[in-house]
């Protein structure tokens, strides 16, 4: 089914048309129609899906529309001619298209009492449980036909918001929780176009997005001092998604937790010193995983004549920058590298401590990063609005990862949020954070009890 790149625009132009103006007039009347509900005495506080309120605002219709915008362009930035392959471990970008649309429909217009306006061909197809992502199908709607119907139900969610043709009391809609819940979607699902085209080393649009720079030397070492006691941890029902709830408290000990992500520098420092031969630093299943892939560098790292490093980027070589932070390790090179340095992972518990108290930096739009925890519930969890976004992972062996890329938004960046996945991947845009024991003084810190 694959197009060339020039027929795949083509044929986007030919819908865009046709819909656009719906979308925009359906965005303007939602945040109109919001305005209205405001001056009753309505209104929505916050960021991103934990924000709550009785009824939704126009907020959450530009958040809608913002996190559906930036996939859509994601989308069509990929090599038309490309977006049929699977690259492992993710599955055809194709799929995601119509995963994105069959999810939207699902919960902004079925589940809100609404026809669907676009079935999709044998759905069951971009049925995430159901279809793993190595046993995702290539041949399915064509490229145009995808956006066609992304626009459609766009559209008609909207629409469907704008008018307010929802049950109020409806849990779902509280504090316009279904809606933002369908943007972090779009947001989590453009990601992982983006990691695809890391993959196949294709041209992607990340728009004014790009790593973060960090401070050279000691200061990109900087430590803070937690002292032990009891910390208040989670967040409340129905605020974010149901694996961040409910609160709870744990006693947390003592630790010092570096400021700054890890970065490159010291990530080359554990190469030169021939990190990926030395199995001192590895656990028995960091080794399984070096034996496996033959791992010597860092992914689609190249040392040059001259002895630097570069990396390929969206298909791009160009030199790896010292003070970015470290990215694109899986869960055992963050293992080997901590070890190496003296230090562990954090600790989830350890993270969301000091995230909560302004203590890191680069904690949203740096890199995600690997904690030592699997994923799993916390004590009293109730899955809610349905099973299968975190109840279905427990127990699979997959690490937690707090904190937010640089390819990822804002709406996923909060202390509570938990990513995941399996320990040997990596394609996610991720790296560590170093922690030591309280009592631990070999670096340059400002010490604080916080």
């Amino acid at each position: 089914m694959a197009e060339s790149a020039a027929n795949g625009r083509a044929a986007d132009g030919a819908v865009d048309g046709a819909v656009d103006g719906a979308v925009d007039g359906a965005v303007d009347g939602a945040a109109d129609g919001a305005a209205d509900g405001a001056a009753d005495g309505a209104a929505d506080g916050g960021v991103g899906i934990a924000a709550a309120a009785p009824v939704p605002s126009g907020a959450t219709a530009a958040d809608l529309d913002a996190a559906f915008t930036r996939f859509v362009a994601i989308a069509r930035s990929l090599p038309a001619e490309l977006v049929a392959r699977p690259a492992a471990p993710l599955g055809p970008p194709v799929w995601d298209f119509g995963h994105v649309a069959q999810f939207t429909q699902e919960w902004l217009l079925v589940r809100l009492g609404a026809a669907p306006v676009a079935p999709l061909d044998r759905a069951e197809r971009y049925d995430p449980e159901a279809h793993p992502r190595g046993e995702r199908e290539s041949e399915l709607e064509a490229r145009a036909a995808m956006f066609a119907r992304l626009k459609q139900v766009h559209s008609a969610a909207l629409g469907i918001l704008r008018d307010g043709r929802f049950d109020a009391r409806d849990p779902l809609v509280q504090g316009g929780w279904v809606w933002r819940m369908v943007a972090a979607h779009n947001d989590q699902h453009a990601e992982i176009l983006i990691q695809w085209a890391q993959l196949v080393g294709c041209a992607v649009d990340v728009g004014a997005a790009q790593p973060a720079q960090m401070p050279a030397g000691d200061a990109a070492r900087e430590r803070v001092s937690f002292a032990p006691g009891p910390r208040s941890l989670g967040a409340p029902a129905r605020s974010g998604y149901d694996n961040e709830s409910p609160p709870h408290t744990q006693h947390v000990q003592g630790f010092e937790i570096e400021r700054w992500p890890l970065s490159n520098r010291r990530l080359i420092a554990f190469v030169d010193a021939g990190g990926y031969r030395d199995p001192v630093w590895w656990s028995p299943a960091g080794a399984r995983f070096l034996a496996a892939l033959e791992c010597k560098a860092p992914h689609k790292w190249r040392r040059e004549s001259d002895g630097t490093f570069t990396r390929e980027r969206f298909g791009l070589r160009v030199p790896v920058k010292l003070d970015e932070p470290a990215e694109q390790l899986c869960a055992h090179e963050a293992d080997a590298l901590a070890r190496f340095f003296g230090a562990q992972l954090p600790s989830e518990a350890q993270w969301e401590c000091a995230a909560r108290a302004g203590a890191l930096e680069l904690a949203s739009r740096g890199v995600w990063e690997w904690t030592l925890d699997t994923f799993g519930p916390y004590p009293g969890f109730e899955a809610w609005p349905y099973d299968a976004y975190s109840k279905v992972h427990f127990g699979r062996g997959y690490r937690v990862l707090r904190g937010c890329a640089w390819t990822a938004t804002a709406r996923l960046a909060r202390a509570t949020y938990r990513n995941w996945d399996l320990p040997e991947r990596r394609q996610l845009f991720a790296g560590l954070r170093l922690v030591y024991p309280a009592s631990s003084a070999r670096a340059a810190r400002r010490p604080g009890v916080v």
